[in-house]
């Protein structure tokens, strides 16, 4: 590659104050890393108050003002920071990685910053179902991220899966006769993990839309426990600029011995659908 591609410092990062549609980046008090980029060189810039996707960019002017820079900008991609090369990792991500989430949502624990044993979050919901039915459940949610790809000839392949793992306590209660079918939705959750590729750390951001699926079929009062651990995710099988994504699913939950007054089914299944994006062009 004909010019070295630069990753700002976090320090660095954090002197930009405007980053523009046009690509244009303002560094308002530059420090001399900037000060002395040159047109045609590749830029990675962290993930910051004004980047909070990270930006990867190609510099064709630099503009200086007494100690502002400005950069003119075109759209790069990691096709232009790598010749050649493979990376993979497997990731969990917890609490210091969410980015937002439900209102009151909630993490378990103090949040950890170090990359070991991610603090989960909590996933609480009480419902009332059909006329006389009642849903409560107490669940973890604990994202993984896995990824294996390779870029030859500037050609990105591999694959890419995004997990989203719910376990915990749900009971179901009805009163009476009840048969009902209800989507409760758990919220949409957005993560930011930084993932190494090649010497670059590039920040990838993540979001799972959670759903809980209920149903029940019950000739009179029937109380139902479980503990529930449930996968739910997709998996992308990149080929260059094509992606083909296939739902990932696995229940592993288990259930206690139901109090009945009658004969009842009750089912709760989870869904998700998942969306990843590295850092904006």
């Amino acid at each position: 590659m004909a010019t070295q591609p630069w990753e700002l410092s976090p320090a660095a990062a954090q002197a930009l104050t405007e980053a523009d549609d046009d690509g244009t980046l303002v560094f308002a008090d530059a420090p001399q890393e900037v000060v002395d980029l040159t047109p045609g060189r590749y830029l990675v810039v962290p993930q910051s108050s004004a980047a909070p996707n990270g930006l990867i960019r190609k510099i064709t002017q630099v503009r200086t003002a007494g100690t502002a820079v400005t950069l003119s900008t075109m759209p790069a991609a990691i096709e232009d920071l790598i010749d050649e090369g493979g990376f993979s990792g497997a990731l969990t991500l917890g609490a210091a990685d969410l980015v937002s989430g439900p209102a009151g949502s909630q993490q378990r624990g103090s949040t950890r910053s170090d990359g070991f044993s991610p603090d989960p979050i909590s996933v609480s919901f009480s419902r009332d179902v059909g006329q006389n039915g009642r849903i409560d459940a107490d669940l973890t949610l604990t994202p993984k991220l896995t990824y294996e790809a390779r870029l030859r000839n500037r050609k990105l392949t591999g694959r890419v899966s995004v997990t989203a793992n719910l376990s915990g306590h749900v009971r179901l209660h009805t009163d009476r006769k009840e048969t009902w079918s209800r989507q409760i939705p758990l919220g949409k959750w957005t993560f930011r993990k930084m993932v190494g590729i090649g010497r670059f750390k590039i920040p990838l951001t993540f979001t799972t839309i959670l759903a809980a699926k209920v149903h029940a079929d019950a000739s009179g009062a029937v109380t139902l426990e479980a503990r529930h651990d449930i996968d739910a995710g997709m998996t992308a099988e990149i080929d260059g600029k094509r992606a083909d994504f296939t739902p990932t699913f696995t229940n592993r939950t288990t259930v206690g011995r139901p109090e009945l007054d009658g004969s009842a089914s009750a089912r709760v299944d989870a869904s998700a659908s998942t969306s990843s994006r590295s850092p904006t062009p």
